[in-house]
């Protein structure tokens, strides 16, 4: 039984028929992880303190309490089907203020308000 790269290019000898079956059987896994990573889901560390202890930080720096970073997977896909929701974990490009001012241009953070949602802080009894 012939394959389809014997098909499509006849005259190929063993070895270079081989080649090719790998070459593309590389070039399509590398297309499949790209689209996974582009519409699916992509893996994040976290880049700075602020979710400390809850998730470790990538840089050494005082307030990071972990040797390692901590990583995340990010899902691109469930948003086009539903709204975020409070308590879980969002990775969002930073504004261009906080890209100069801080760790870069991505953002880690849980959702703690929800649009419409008013915060006060109430002084504690002593």
């Amino acid at each position: 039984m012939r394959g389809p790269i014997e098909r499509l290019f006849p005259n190929l000898s063993d070895r270079r028929r081989t080649l090719v079956e790998w070459l593309l059987t590389i070039a399509g896994a590398i297309l499949i992880v790209l689209a996974v990573k582009s519409w699916v889901m992509n893996p994040y560390r976290i880049p700075s303190p602020s979710m400390e202890p809850t998730l470790h930080c990538a840089r050494p720096e005082p307030d990071c309490e972990a040797a390692r970073s901590d990583r995340v997977l990010a899902n691109r896909f469930i948003y086009h089907f539903r709204d975020p929701r409070r308590g879980e974990i969002v990775v969002f490009r930073a504004p261009e203020a906080a890209q100069r001012e801080c760790f870069g241009g991505i953002f880690v953070k849980r959702i703690i308000g929800m649009p419409g949602e008013v915060w006060a802080e109430r002084a504690g009894r002593t």
